[in-house]
């Protein structure tokens, strides 16, 4: 009832009929997720975070309450970190969420964009399982130049030039702005010779 509120444009409404079960003690995760992302549409990130923090605990099947948190922790990771350089610990903190996240429907494209987003500032680069989730972000959205261009850039980072080559060559095809055509043919520079 509180999201059909909140979609129907009553947030004072919402957040009553929410916060209700709540004060009395219900903690179900769907409950939580709700609250917390009702916070993050107000811009109250601290008060987000509490809510999705106890729904993620408790195994929220909410891809966007998980995309949320995730989004949460890496903000607070790059406001943590003076040169902007996340660790390896800081990179799984953001990247559980978002792993499980791309397991319920409906798939969300921003789940891998942010997969894409956290791994570009990591000194680390990614693992073979981390760069095959972003080409399967590729793949699900393959009429999304940021996640194309991503799962390119990552895999060019992480020598598979060859799967690096078919997205650059996808990217060049599919998105023919002057922008997205630079982006792409910036990378393509960067592909190692070929050995023919």
């Amino acid at each position: 009832k509180g999201t059909g509120l909140l979609i129907a444009g009553r947030p004072d409404a919402a957040r009553l009929t929410m916060i209700r079960p709540y004060l009395r003690g219900d903690r179900d995760p769907r409950l939580l997720a709700a609250l917390g992302l009702y916070e993050v549409g107000q811009g109250n990130p601290d008060r987000a975070r509490k809510f999705l923090e106890a729904a993620a605990a408790k195994n929220v099947p909410d891809a966007r309450a998980l995309l949320e948190l995730a989004r949460l922790r890496l903000d607070e990771s790059l406001s943590l970190s003076p040169e902007g350089r996340l660790t390896a610990p800081q990179i799984g903190q953001i990247l559980g969420p978002l792993t499980l996240a791309r397991t319920y429907l409906p798939a969300l494209p921003e789940v891998y964009g942010l997969m894409g987003r956290a791994w570009a500032p990591c000194a680390t680069p990614p693992g073979a399982v981390q760069v095959d989730l972003l080409i399967e972000g590729a793949k699900r959205f393959p009429q999304n130049p940021q996640l194309v261009h991503q799962a390119a850039e990552q895999c060019l980072r992480t020598g598979r030039g060859e799967v690096a080559s078919i997205l650059i060559d996808h990217g060049l095809r599919t998105f023919p702005s002057p922008e997205a055509s630079k982006r792409f043919e910036a990378l393509r520079q960067q592909l190692p010779p070929s050995k023919t």
